[in-house]
């Protein structure tokens, strides 16, 4: 949307999408999407990459059960997400990727959630 809150577009088809973020040049936003339709959607939430200008979405998927928000992005190849394969709260899991879902890799233990970058 606009800025006055004019023009408002929808950018996903379905499902549940939840806690866009802002990639640093703003060209781009990673969120968490539950598409509930197509491949590997029975029960899943991946992270996604939307082009902005052009509204494409590109999959970044994860390996567990579900992926949850919100992701963040420090600059235009790493994404940092929140994750627990059970579903459990206390099982949570920090999580850092490239943006095309390759070299994932745990960067907290258990019960850690809500991740986000620094600026600075």
């Amino acid at each position: 949307m606009n800025s006055d809150g004019s023009s408002v577009q929808q950018m996903t088809d379905g499902g549940y999408a939840s806690s866009p973020s802002w990639s640093p040049n703003d060209s781009s936003s990673p969120f968490a999407w539950d598409r509930k339709y197509g491949p590997r959607s029975a029960r899943r939430t991946d992270i996604y990459v939307m082009e902005v200008a052009t509204r494409k979405w590109t999959s970044s998927p994860t390996t567990e059960a579900a992926a949850t928000s919100p992701p963040g992005r420090a600059d235009n190849r790493h994404i940092v997400y929140a994750n627990s394969s059970d579903g459990r709260a206390n099982h949570m899991r920090v999580w850092t990727m490239l943006t095309d879902g390759t070299q994932r890799r745990p960067l907290t233990g258990p019960g850690a959630d809500m991740p986000n970058w620094s600026w600075k």
